[in-house]
């Protein structure tokens, strides 16, 4: 690459320091070096994967398109493309660019891998599993591959073959905590081999923290299985504990969110707000507490023909977030200051993003529970749009939060007394919005669905301004690929094991029953 000692040097140290994850430090390297190297490909493609490392999306799009201007088939510059499509949530041009980069490098895993995530995100699941599958056969020895390729043959619902791919992952590397988790969950361990094999990863993994947590929620959810709920809830104690101590993360700051946004968002902006609403009635949006039957009415809604499960969708949180700020403000200060064209934005934003995941269905659900922060975006925006609000017992929500290990967000479920302070935050904004928008908002109750499913699920459908369908009920073994936390519990249909659950752990959740009454 370089003409002069000293920058195959500075180049050598700026790789090494990648591969260490110091992409601050490889990165100004790079810059140093970039006026003589502008013109390489190689130089160009460490300098951008490390832009990306550092979240300087940007830069790192011109050099890609830096290097595809040198080497029009250059593979590395479609992957770091598609990486900053994933970061920017332009999922349909990640697909395209990582498309690209299978395309010019059909034996790479981490091109097929980086497809399959891009097409799992825009729910095409099977499309996601044939790559997997092929990443799988390149490289036979590395079990996160086939970890990948189990996660997403687990929401296609293909048990069996999931449970075998988890299982291989665990053969070539028996500290798979993500494989074990989802063994426990899916109620496949053997309670004399697998508990002895987990039990020596806990050792193994002590200086993991991120791996152990997951390791202690597969044991919490294994002992309740076998209904040994003490040893259960001391798992889950401490699993909770060692995720809450890697966040910086404080349950006040929601709290002050949701109490700005409620003080915002007055019987007086919504009416001037709702003067430029939008037509639209295609979206449909289940909001609620995490774990409060969100996927259930979801999974209810998507047997119908003519709606489509869109899963949890970040679009309208990005919509606000691109088109709201204004000036210093953002949201929710910033929507006293919206204008027509603001909210048009918003508009056309969402519906371009729902359209890109699905553009032939009349109606697509969006159950993002977090949604519920911007009820007020979505009434003025859309106001003929169904809205469908989960609510279950306040214990057991918060019980359900506490023993799930999400991907991403939710930090105020890792301890007891931020789940009782976000949940009353919540409560308090939900009442606000009810005496805003009143019937426009239908109250689910979870346990009345699981007890009377077809009146519940009929009560939903005439919301929805749909026709009732028997398929609304029956959809145990309805198509469609199901990504949350519960994806197994909604695939065994409806029934009624699960409530009340909090009073197998009772003697152990005192905060949540005084917090909560």
């Amino acid at each position: 690459m370089a003409r002069h000692a000293k920058d195959e040097d500075d180049f050598r140290r700026a790789a090494a320091m990648q591969n260490r994850g110091d992409s601050a430090g490889a990165f100004a390297l790079y810059r140093k070096l970039y006026p003589r190297h502008q013109k390489s490909p190689e130089f160009l493609i460490h300098m951008a994967i490390a832009a990306v490392g550092l979240g300087k999306h940007a830069r790192a799009r011109k050099l890609a398109q830096s290097i595809l201007r040198l080497r029009p088939d250059a593979g590395s510059a479609h992957n770091v493309l598609g990486i900053v499509a994933l970061n920017e949530k332009n999922v349909p041009a990640a697909i395209k660019h990582f498309h690209d980069f299978v395309a010019s490098a059909p034996t790479s895993v981490e091109a097929r891998l980086n497809l399959g995530e891009a097409l799992n995100k825009n729910k095409r699941a099977v499309e996601a599993a044939v790559h997997q599958a092929r990443a799988c056969e390149l490289a036979p020895d590395r079990a996160d591959v086939f970890y990948a390729h189990a996660t997403t043959l687990l929401a296609l619902g293909q048990l069996k073959q999931a449970v075998q791919q988890f299982r291989h992952a665990l053969s070539l590397d028996p500290n798979c905590a993500g494989a074990w988790k989802m063994l426990a969950e899916l109620r496949q361990l053997d309670a004399d081999s697998d508990l002895k094999a987990m039990s020596e990863s806990l050792d193994r993994l002590k200086d993991d923290h991120e791996a152990l947590a997951k390791m202690h929620f597969a044991l919490a959810t294994f002992f309740e299985h076998q209904k040994k709920y003490d040893q259960s809830f001391s798992h889950l104690d401490r699993a909770n504990h060692l995720v809450r101590a890697s966040l910086n993360y404080d349950v006040a700051h929601d709290e002050q969110l949701m109490g700005n946004i409620a003080t915002t968002f007055t019987a007086e902006l919504i009416e001037r707000l709702s003067a430029t609403s939008q037509d639209s009635k295609r979206p449909i949006f289940i909001v609620g507490m995490p774990r409060s039957g969100t996927t259930l009415v979801e999974r209810i809604l998507a047997g119908h023909s003519d709606v489509y499960g869109g899963g949890e969708l970040s679009y309208m949180a990005d919509a606000v977030a691109m088109h709201g700020a204004r000036g210093p403000h953002s949201y929710p200060h910033s929507a006293r200051k919206w204008t027509q064209n603001t909210q048009h934005a918003i508009a056309k934003s969402y519906l371009r993003h729902i359209d890109d995941l699905c553009p032939d269905s009349p109606r697509i659900t969006d159950k993002m529970p977090s949604n519920f922060l911007y009820l007020g975006v979505i009434r003025t925006v859309f106001p003929h749009a169904a809205i469908v609000h989960c609510r279950r017992n306040p214990v057991d929500t918060c019980l359900g939060n506490f023993r799930q290990m999400f991907t991403t967000g939710q930090h105020f479920s890792y301890a007891m007394d931020d789940l009782v302070r976000y949940y009353t935050a919540y409560q308090g904004l939900m009442n606000h919005w009810r005496s805003l928008f009143g019937d426009a908002i239908l109250d689910v109750q979870y346990e009345d669905v699981v007890q009377a499913p077809e009146d519940l699920a009929r009560r939903i459908i005439k919301h929805c301004d749909l026709d009732w369908q028997d398929g609304c009920v029956n959809f145990k073994t309805s198509e469609g690929a199901i990504y949350t936390a519960s994806a197994t519990q909604v695939r065994d249909g409806i029934h009624t094991q699960f409530l009340e659950r909090w009073r197998k752990y009772e003697a152990h959740i005192q905060p949540l029953l005084d917090g909560l009454g």
